[in-house]
């Protein structure tokens, strides 16, 4: 049995035809809704091919759309919440805060992120004043995002 072709081999072959592609993975999906299964993602990804705006096409937002709208997530549910702090760079919104340990860091609220935000942005303006750092980050490039706690079983 032949191996699946790569990435790199399919846009090729879609370059041949005159077509380009963005592809996108369960993975990307999970990494916006990790509580969902592989095969929910799946059900997320078809929806946004079958369902997005030409004008704006499928990014990270029309993928937590259509996955709260196909999988809400339960409000006092079995599902428990934690809030993590994101930050925005180029790819997209990632958690970059981590503990010594390098484990993402989550909160037990949303007020509770919003303080550590809060403090952060105080520590940065600081730092800029005693020459450590050139300039703080903006608040609007940070934002709380609500995440599982556990990860779902494969």
């Amino acid at each position: 049995m032949s191996a699946e072709p790569t990435i790199e081999e399919i846009k090729a072959a879609l370059a041949k035809l005159g077509f380009i592609a963005n592809l996108w993975h369960i993975d990307d999906v999970r990494q916006e809704r990790p509580d969902l299964t592989k095969e929910q993602a799946w059900s997320v990804l078809q929806a946004c091919e079958d369902r997005h705006d030409a004008n704006i096409g499928i990014n990270w937002e029309v993928i937590q759309t259509h996955a709260d709208h196909l999988f809400p997530v339960p409000i006092g549910g079995p599902l428990t919440l934690r809030y993590e702090v994101q930050t925005e760079m180029l790819s997209g919104w990632d958690n970059c805060w981590t503990d010594d340990d390098g484990k993402p860091i989550t909160f037990g609220s949303y007020d509770d992120a919003s303080a550590a935000i809060a403090e952060h942005i105080q520590d940065c303006l600081e730092a800029v004043r005693n020459g450590d750092m050139i300039d703080a980050p903006d608040r609007t490039s940070l934002r709380i995002k609500a995440v599982p706690a556990t990860q779902p079983e494969e």
